[in-house]
């Protein structure tokens, strides 16, 4: 059942700032009849400060030529079947073909979208008691407790939120996550994609076709899934570098050294966040970060490196 915008921002309230930045990053709905999605997560080191969700959806009709600079990718650099994994970057034949892969990203039709969340935010999707009604009122296969239920819940609610901005109606979407704590099984698996279905439907009024649901684990026979979900992994692992070391700024924007961004990051960090903030491909690239401020608030802040003046929202 579809709901109004301000229920969404009363029930969580960073969205309004969030929406703000997802619909100045696109030109409007995908046109094809089918949309392709994925999603890597990063960050749960003690190291980083913020957890960071990476999303990536692409117009399938309308990218016809990813197929073919994804095989030229494969052909010059990984022959042996190796894929692309941002902590497998260390591997010098990775590590050689981190640019082509890359720039064939860039002939993909569609958003990538990646999310650094503060961890002093601990109920960002849900409520301690969330996992305990949600058990009663519509069932569970898995077994949650309340900070796996919230981690799926923060990663359900983002992606619903922002395939809201994408969508036309009567498309069908396939959705490849990561497989981790929220997937780990079938049964939490299947819980995944009800709590998608429902979440979904509050925020998209169109009538939509199909949803499947599926993790890295499955295979398509060509491998092309993995190197798709190689995208939000790479831009998750860089992303988690930059947020941990970008400045706290004050709620105003004002010119932000862009050496408090590249200064220490790892090579294969800096490569990628050079690509997240460059435009020119059919890709279009947004890196939020989600703050909390000394007195609760949230602070949303759109991070472009190469920028003298990101956008900055506080909700």
């Amino acid at each position: 059942m579809w709901l109004p915008a301000s229920v969404h921002q009363q029930a969580w309230p960073w969205m309004r700032g969030l929406g703000r930045i997802v619909r100045a990053s696109i030109p409007g709905p995908f046109l094809g009849s089918s949309i392709l999605s994925a999603s890597d997560y990063s960050g749960t080191h003690a190291g980083s400060k913020f957890t960071v969700y990476s999303f990536l959806f692409a117009d399938a009709e309308y990218s016809p030529a990813w197929p073919a600079a994804l095989r030229l990718v494969r052909k010059n650099h990984f022959g042996d079947g190796r894929r692309m994994a941002f902590k497998s970057l260390k591997d010098r034949h990775r590590a050689g073909a981190l640019t082509c892969f890359l720039n064939a990203a860039d002939s993909l039709c569609g958003l990538l979208c990646t999310v650094a969340v503060d961890k002093r935010y601990e109920w960002m999707a849900s409520s301690p008691n969330t996992v305990k009604v949600w058990g009663e009122r519509a069932g569970l296969k898995g077994r949650w407790d309340p900070a796996t239920f919230e981690e799926m819940s923060r990663v359900v609610v983002l992606w619903s939120f922002i395939l809201s901005h994408l969508v036309r109606g009567h498309q069908a979407v396939n959705w490849i996550t990561d497989q981790d704590e929220i997937a780990a099984n079938d049964d939490r698996l299947t819980d995944l994609l009800e709590f998608a279905g429902r979440m979904s439907s509050f925020f998209i009024q169109k009538p939509m076709l199909e949803l499947a649901v599926n993790t890295t684990a499955y295979d398509d026979g060509t491998g092309g899934f993995e190197d798709f979900t190689a995208i939000p992994d790479l831009a998750a692992g860089a992303f988690a570098e930059v947020a941990t070391r970008w400045p706290s700024l004050p709620i105003e924007p004002i010119a932000t050294p862009k050496a408090c961004v590249i200064s220490d990051l790892s090579p294969k960090s800096d490569h990628i966040n050079d690509w997240l903030s460059s435009s020119g491909g059919l890709l279009r690239k947004v890196c939020v970060l989600l703050r909390v401020l000394p007195d609760g608030r949230t602070l949303i802040q759109r991070i472009q490196s190469t920028s003298d003046d990101p956008t900055t929202i506080d909700s």
